[in-house]
């Protein structure tokens, strides 16, 4: 298992987007996507001026290409 962190500098809830289940990265940090696999974790935090606070945590559940995502039922939903 991996564990990768990155800055949340924007926050508008697309990227990542918290939304109907899941917590995605699906158009940001396209280094962590092409990397991280099931089981590995991602944390989102503030920056450095707002005491890098956790903003979210993660857990590497399924991949999906962009296509698959977007076409997406939402039959594998983890709450």
């Amino acid at each position: 298992m991996k564990i990768y962190s990155y800055i949340v500098n924007h926050d508008t809830g697309f990227a990542p987007n918290p939304f109907y289940g899941y917590c995605t990265l699906a158009n940001c940090k396209p280094k962590i996507r092409k990397t991280a696999e099931i089981g590995d974790l991602i944390f989102g935090l503030s920056c450095k001026a707002r005491n890098n606070h956790l903003i979210y945590a993660m857990k590497v559940n399924e991949k999906l290409t962009f296509r698959e995502y977007i076409s997406d039922t939402g039959q594998n939903i983890y709450y």
